[in-house]
């Protein structure tokens, strides 16, 4: 009796099937730029999150608040997989545990430095785990646009981008976000720095006060400026304000190549 055709077919098959385990088969790309993707570093509440969703786009959310509770409005964007929420801290390294002090008056000035966390009153100590802003690239790809505001984390996220070969084309993150500093005794410039050590050109600056949502469709009807001016203006808007209004000054710079 002669051997089944099928048999070297299924053979053939399953030499296939090891073959892509061995060599890491993925389904999903995880390199280049997602011109879909967008990172909410500081996802709070995802008031900023849920334009973008209603938009289109897929976000991956990062915040480690153990008192921020999943809104339901949520549901179905995490059950199609459109919203991902990363409940870690992002730090210098992966997969730590550390301290992570909440402000239950103002959650949303929770922070890694409890200095900042305390500006009103004592805080409340949870421990969180650890991830970095270059992991999430790894596993997620490179996204359009990454918003950065975590409390005093910004300037690690940012440098984290230094073991990343393509950046997102689009990037924001706070100046400054000091606790009990003299803040005539800083200049607020050290993220734009390191924006310009990572490649970007463009800078332009947008007052927290004011409801603002970054599109970077519209890119061109932004007055985007150089490194040497955006410092300029940045050192003009902080010579102007008045400071002994405590914890007024609340700007965030946005970059692009």
């Amino acid at each position: 009796m002669g051997s089944s055709p099928v048999l070297p077919t299924i053979k053939i098959m399953i030499k296939i099937m090891k073959y892509f385990i061995i060599f890491g088969y993925k389904k999903e790309k995880k390199n280049g730029m997602d011109n879909n993707l967008i990172f909410d570093l500081g996802f709070y509440k995802g008031e900023s999150s849920t334009k973008y969703l209603i938009e289109g786009f897929k976000v991956i959310g990062v915040d480690c608040n153990p008192l921020l509770k999943n809104n339901l409005k949520f549901y179905q964007w995490i059950k199609t997989k459109k919203l991902i929420i990363e409940k870690k801290c992002i730090s210098e390294k992966d997969g730590e545990i550390i301290n992570f002090y909440v402000q239950p008056q103002k959650i949303v000035w929770s922070s890694t430095n409890k200095n900042i966390a305390e500006r009103l009153e004592e805080s409340q100590c949870y421990e969180v785990e650890t991830i970095t802003l270059s992991s999430l690239i790894e596993k997620y790809g490179v996204p359009i646009y990454c918003k950065i505001d975590i409390e005093g984390n910004d300037s690690i996220a940012l440098k984290s981008l230094f073991n990343v070969e393509e950046k997102p084309l689009y990037i924001s993150c706070e100046t400054e976000c000091i606790g009990n500093e003299n803040p005539y005794e800083i200049d607020g410039l050290e993220n734009i720095h390191i924006l310009k050590e990572l490649g970007y050109n463009k800078f332009f600056l947008k007052n927290q006060h004011n409801d603002f949502l970054f599109h970077f469709e519209l890119n061109k009807e932004y007055e985007w400026k150089t490194y040497e001016e955006i410092c300029e203006e940045l050192k003009n808007e902080r010579q102007n304000h008045d400071f002994t209004e405590p914890y007024s000054f609340w700007w965030d710079v946005y970059a692009t190549f």
